[in-house]
């Protein structure tokens, strides 16, 4: 959650039951998140012992489909695409709706496609058989995001336009998408037994959380050898030296494993720096904002490195392409850039049509450097920071980094992240002590789960082979 917060303090480990607000007290951000997040831990965590890994009603949600009525009435089968039913369906207590029969790709006219799913979905192959399973995750929604500019009397707009427009709360979202796999060749789509060893064999290697995606160590006395003989520097017992308290965010840009040179940025206002697009023009590298900055300490300068953040690309689990900053214009809100990839053209960014977010510019605050020499890394051929595991990354301000390697080999994955507070009262980081390697990814956490199997013929149909979702009555039915 990219959101302007002092801190995440729920730990579902000291099982807290309520926030109790006491009279007279200061109440902070954190404690009506906290509030917030331990009913939702309960609630979810009910649902789950309950209905188990997943399940969903017996009257339907997230059935899947292989054929539809035509004009004459008649039942064909789809033709590179299947449908997914209207309903509810929980995965680990995780509420999924889908409030109407959608396909699966936008391919097919006959019915919308998912909504949340990049339009065109991976093309399904002839001859061959494929595991369909539902992919859950919640992601941070910023009124800058959620608001068209165009349309400031929208009534849901999460600005209030009585109030001159503030931003107020943030939201976050559940966000569902069903998806593909290929089987294996040896796997029977008929068969649902053998597709569900295939899907727990799949599971466990690539989709459980607990699969390792990199582990953190953080420290507040890391000094730079260079800073030792200059005057005016701050001893580094003082830890951390920053003026401010901040929540630092550290995450991943390009996943991978190491030999893909895996990427990371940082931010030390946990990413929640951004800034409406108007228009992004690739030919001359210009971005209008839609807006501009109020806040000198929230503002953008020259050899800032920003993310330009894309609705499809995040839902597809992509990076947004980094551009580091040649030149500003705030006459016409008008910035220059140099990029490391090619931006989303003008068209994309100003996609509006729902349920896709608006283009924002995000800071991230590795560009300027305030740090340079020793103890930093340098930038990789994406404009971010290459992660290197068993050495320590300078942050700035004392904050030191280290990437490490578990049991097994890390798999990084686009958008984890670690968030550090630090603290200004104690001149450190709050951050647990732990044994090596450190504290896995803070978020975030994709729930999955198997809904059936299909087979494309020669010709395209899709035939349903296996179902292996799970279907439970209402207490009024077992009454």
């Amino acid at each position: 959650m990219k959101g302007d917060f002092s801190r995440n303090s729920f730990d579902p480990l000291k099982h807290y039951s309520r926030v109790l607000q006491q009279q007279g007290r200061v109440e902070l951000d954190a404690d009506a998140n906290e509030r917030q997040a331990i009913l939702l831990h309960s609630i979810r965590s009910l649902a789950a012992d309950l209905i188990g890994p997943h399940g969903g009603p017996a009257s339907g949600g997230f059935v899947l489909n292989d054929s539809y009525l035509d004009a004459n009435n008649t039942s064909k089968h789809f033709i590179k695409n299947f449908a997914i039913g209207k309903g509810h369906y929980y995965v680990d207590g995780w509420l999924c709706e889908n409030d109407n029969d959608v396909a699966f790709t936008s391919g097919d006219a006959k019915l919308p496609a998912q909504p949340w799913l990049p339009s065109p979905a991976p093309a399904l192959e002839i001859n061959a058989s494929y595991m369909v399973y539902l992919d859950a995750w919640e992601r941070h929604v910023s009124a800058l995001q959620a608001d068209d500019p165009a349309r400031a009397n929208d009534p849901v707009a999460l600005r209030e336009v009585a109030l001159n427009g503030p931003d107020t709360c943030s939201r976050a979202q559940l966000i569902w998408q069903v998806k593909t796999i290929r089987l294996s060749t040896d796997v029977d789509a008929t068969k649902p037994k053998f597709v569900q060893d295939w899907w727990d064999k799949f599971f466990q290697a690539s989709l459980t959380p607990s699969r390792p995606r990199g582990f953190l160590q953080v420290k507040a006395s890391q000094t730079l050898p260079s800073e030792g003989a200059k005057p005016c520097v701050v001893s580094p017992q003082s830890g951390y030296r920053g003026l401010e308290n901040q929540l630092y965010r550290v995450e991943v840009h390009r996943g991978g494993t190491l030999a893909d040179k895996p990427t990371f940025v940082w931010s030390r206002e946990n990413g929640c720096v951004e800034f409406p697009v108007a228009q992004v023009n690739s030919s001359n590298k210009t971005i209008v904002l839609a807006d501009g900055w109020r806040d000198a300490s929230l503002s953008l300068a020259v050899g800032d490195i920003v993310e330009l953040c894309v609705d499809a690309q995040q839902l597809g689990g992509q990076p947004g392409p980094l551009l580091r900053l040649t030149g500003i214009d705030l006459d016409k809100s008008q910035l220059t850039y140099e990029a490391a990839s090619a931006p989303a053209s003008a068209a994309e960014a100003s996609t509006t049509a729902p349920p896709r977010l608006q283009t924002v510019l995000r800071r991230w605050d590795h560009g300027l450097q305030k740090v340079n020499g020793d103890g930093y890394p340098d930038l990789a051929d994406d404009m971010a920071l290459l992660i290197e595991e068993g050495s320590w990354f300078t942050l700035e301000d004392g904050i030191a980094i280290q990437f490490n390697k578990g049991a097994q080999d890390n798999r990084y994955e686009t958008g984890d992240y670690w968030l550090i507070p630090a603290r200004t009262a104690l001149g450190n980081v709050l951050w647990p002590k732990v044994a090596d390697p450190g504290v896995a990814p803070h978020g975030v956490t994709h729930h999955c789960a198997p809904l059936g199997a299909i087979t494309v013929a020669a010709t395209g149909e899709v035939t349903l082979g296996s179902t292996l979702s799970k279907r439970f009555k209402s207490l009024v039915d077992l009454s």
